[in-house]
């Protein structure tokens, strides 16, 4: 379901918050890169097969944002782990030229993690993930809020902390529809077990204004066999 946007001034204090507990919680730790531990990573991320996924669950989620822009921008390919759950931003453009080659240039967008160190244009979407918020007079807001402009290894040590990671991206054609295909996935960790899940995203240079999509964490519980 479509959720209401956020104003922008409330996901700047919220941002602000949860950014100064990153700092403070990184302040504590000792210097240099921590490892993830195997509770944290998306299990198939270093297996061989898709015979060997241990997926348990694949709810039929796919979930446009309602952008101001033109961009099919949706939330999709949800696969629920033991540990978490991973899921898929898909962003498709009309393809300018068939005939030519996919741009990588500096202006492409970035649904990703990461920055792009080596690109002089350094932007990415702007994530911002609301677990367990509550119901306030403009929509959901708080509850436990995760960002992707956080550090990698910033993963919480308490285990049923929520904690949200970035995977691989691509970009590619999709000839039969006729567009450019950009996606990145993210994994989740734990898997929410009640309220909502809200998930907001800006990506201003490329024209999109805040917007955002929720949905009943009862959709990533795996069916009663």
């Amino acid at each position: 379901m479509a959720g209401e946007s956020i104003p922008d001034k409330e996901l700047e204090r919220e941002l602000e918050r949860e950014e100064q507990e990153q700092r403070e919680k990184r302040a504590q730790r000792p210097p240099g890169r921590r490892e993830i531990p195997e509770f944290r990573k998306r299990p198939d991320a270093f297996l061989t097969t898709e015979d060997d996924d241990p997926v348990l669950h694949e709810p039929k989620l796919s979930i446009p944002f309602r952008t101001n822009n033109g961009l099919d921008l949706r939330f999709t390919r949800v696969k629920v782990y033991e540990n978490g759950a991973g899921f898929d931003l898909v962003a498709r453009e009309p393809d300018p030229d068939p005939t030519a080659g996919i741009s990588f240039d500096t202006e492409t967008i970035n649904l990703g993690y990461g920055l792009r160190p080596d690109k002089a244009h350094k932007t990415r979407i702007r994530l911002v993930l609301a677990v367990s918020p509550t119901l306030g007079e403009h929509g959901y807001c708080g509850g436990a809020v995760l960002s992707n402009s956080f550090r990698q290894d910033d993963f919480p040590d308490d285990r049923n902390e929520p904690w949200l990671s970035g995977g691989g991206d691509s970009r590619g054609r999709v000839r039969d529809l006729g567009v450019i295909e950009t996606r990145a996935h993210y994994f989740l960790s734990p898997v929410p077990t009640k309220s909502i899940v809200q998930i907001t995203v800006a990506y201003p240079e490329f024209g999109l204004k805040t917007t955002s999509i929720e949905f009943y964490a009862a959709n990533l519980r795996p069916p009663r066999r």
